[in-house]
């Protein structure tokens, strides 16, 4: 007897429907910037830069030169790094032979002892028409050439340097140029009615485009808060003034700057100074007061008047300040001969801070009235912006420096407690300034380096004490390296375009 197999099947029961769903409510609006209940935990700007639309027109001998994509009314078309080099030529004359383009770069060198290098940095060459079976050249002819925003060298490959031109006065008299430029060559046949060869050449200017990584902060001021709770948004840059006197105490310079420390042409530079010490100190600083001639160093030379007789020209309760100004024209000079750090001998070992003391650089030349018949009797503070153009022409090393921007200072707090008749003068007192800095209007250029040419920028603090020749303290400069861009930090990227 065989069984019969049994099926068994069980019964699945089956799935709910699923819920009735409501449409979805619309996005929620977006705004770049934040509500009143919200908070901007990160945000890095984009600098927006929206393409000219005008164009540069050159004429010449029956033939024209469009480049595109430039700004209205410029003299020289201006490309930034990665650009193209786009345009037309348009000819009047179509019997040609050929029309070629060269895009090149080259930097020139040269001092006064007669010294001069030149080097091309790249060249980009072809043809864009030549004859063949076609009788005549087209009226235009486009043309796009890609700016290198590199060159290479034995020693490597480097970023293609900006657009710079800088002729300083002095010794040594110093020039360096580089120069960028497109060149246009037609070639007609022998006979033609025409020049042969017509060759059109138009400077161009190459401005590759940087901004800082973090925006100077809006908030600085007064300083005295900011530093305690951001102490992080300031940069402290400090030294000594030593004394030529063995009874008067050295005093403390303190500059502080944003800590970004790199800046654009067009951004406005807070600071402040601090200059702190013992009482006796700062007074003999500020000219209130004279040492003995019994306490004066030996490496001092003679006083030139009698300290019992000499009044200051200053009320013991009231401090007065100059600023003096430094034109660009009188800028350059050799270094100091009394430096502090020997590494600031050399401008091809910067370090900071560096300091300056004895004799000033001839930028410096119109806070030096002691040179003239009469001595100066003012205490000079200046803050300054200093560029300084290196330069090695076939072994031979040299640099010129150049006034780019004036501080405007102005004194923080009231009058400090400096007591010049009574008292032993050990009490430490502080003198406090705050004050900006701005880039002159026709400087164009950033820092940069490229190979045997530096271009370097410096925040210059400057005192000078009146009275030099009898005064305890010499000429003092601290110098600090920045570095300048073309772009300021947009916070907007809505404003960012330039």
């Amino acid at each position: 007897m065989t069984a019969t197999p049994v099926a068994y099947v069980s019964e699945i029961p089956s799935s709910p429907p699923p819920p009735a769903y409501s449409p979805p409510d619309a996005s929620p609006p977006y705004a770049s910037e934040p509500s009143e209940d919200e908070e901007r935990l990160d945000f890095v700007a984009r600098a927006i830069h929206h393409t000219p639309r005008s164009v540069y027109v050159k004429k010449a001998r029956r033939v024209c030169v469009v480049l595109k994509n430039q700004e209205n009314g410029l003299a020289t078309p201006v490309y930034a790094r990665h650009s193209l080099v786009a345009g037309e030529v348009l000819l009047e004359d179509r019997d040609v032979c050929s029309v070629s383009i060269k895009l090149e770069g080259r930097q020139t060198m040269a001092l006064a002892e007669g010294r001069s290098s030149s080097r091309v940095l790249f060249t980009t060459e072809f043809t864009l028409w030549q004859k063949g079976e076609q009788a005549q050249s087209p009226r235009a002819i486009p043309f796009a050439v890609p700016f290198p925003p590199t060159y290479t060298t034995k020693s490597g490959e480097f970023s293609m340097p900006p657009s710079f031109e800088t002729r300083l006065t002095g010794a040594p008299g110093l020039r360096a140029q580089i120069l960028y430029s497109l060149t246009i060559r037609l070639t007609r046949p022998p006979l033609s009615l025409w020049k042969r060869h017509t060759k059109i050449v138009i400077p161009v200017k190459y401005q590759p485009r940087s901004r800082p990584y973090l925006p100077i902060s809006p908030g600085l001021y007064p300083f005295l808060s900011t530093v305690k709770t951001a102490p992080e948004e300031w940069r402290q840059i400090s030294s000594t003034v030593p004394s030529c006197d063995d009874s008067v105490d050295p005093i403390e310079c303190h500059l502080f700057v944003p800590s970004v420390q790199i800046y654009g042409l067009t951004d406005t530079i807070p600071f402040h100074l601090q200059i702190n010490g013992p009482a006796k100190s700062l007074s003999f600083l500020l000219g209130l007061s004279m040492p003995r001639p019994a306490s004066k160093s030996p490496n001092r030379r003679k006083w030139s008047r009698n300290p019992s007789s000499f009044k200051s020209p200053y009320p013991s309760t009231e401090l007065s300040m100059t600023v003096s100004r430094a034109y660009p024209e009188q800028a350059g000079g050799p270094t100091p001969t009394k430096v502090l750090d020997t590494c600031a001998q050399s401008p091809w070992s910067v370090q900071h801070p560096y300091l300056f003391v004895g004799g000033a650089p001839e930028d410096l030349a119109p806070l030096r009235p002691a040179r003239a018949a009469q001595e100066r009797n003012e205490f000079v503070l200046r803050v300054y912006l200093l560029r300084q153009v290196s330069a090695r022409v076939n072994g031979l090393k040299a640099w010129r420096n150049a006034v780019i921007g004036e501080g405007a200072v102005w004194p923080v707090g009231g009058p400090p407690d400096i007591d010049c008749d009574g008292g032993d003068g050990a009490a430490w007192s502080a003198l406090d300034w705050a004050g900006e800095l701005r880039v002159d209007k026709d400087v164009e250029t950033q820092s940069f380096a490229v190979g045997d040419l530096s271009v370097k920028d410096f925040i210059v603090v400057h005192l000078s004490p009146p009275h030099s020749d009898s005064s305890p303290f010499l000429e003092m400069q601290l110098s600090h390296p920045i570095r300048l861009v073309t772009d300021t930090y947009r916070d907007n990227p809505d404003t960012a375009a330039r």
